[in-house]
């Protein structure tokens, strides 16, 4: 979320933001324009979940390549026959 000031002796929050430019197609537009009639929100709205979403997904894929490299180099390594057999227990049809 932004960072929000509440005013002394104030019922008032004031919230902090930056306006961000962006070019999209025009199906795009209209896809979000629709979606903001659809759920009564505007795009300035849908955007911003948008990009929170986005952040903390590739945030959360850059952690884990970290966490693996990590594995790599301390040698915590699975070989591939190991895996390709887990794989083939967890998807094996039930008999």
């Amino acid at each position: 979320m932004f960072p929000c000031i509440r005013a002394a002796n104030s019922a008032n929050t004031v919230c902090m933001s930056k306006t961000i430019a962006a070019r999209v197609d025009d199906d795009l537009a209209a896809e979000l324009d629709q979606l903001a009639q659809q759920t009564g929100r505007t795009r300035s709205v849908l955007i911003e979940q948008a990009l929170r979403s986005y952040v903390m997904s590739e945030r959360d894929f850059l952690a884990k390549v970290d966490a693996g490299l990590a594995d790599l180099e301390a040698g915590r390594l699975t070989n591939h026959e190991t895996v390709a057999a887990a794989i083939r227990r967890m998807y094996r049809p039930a008999a």
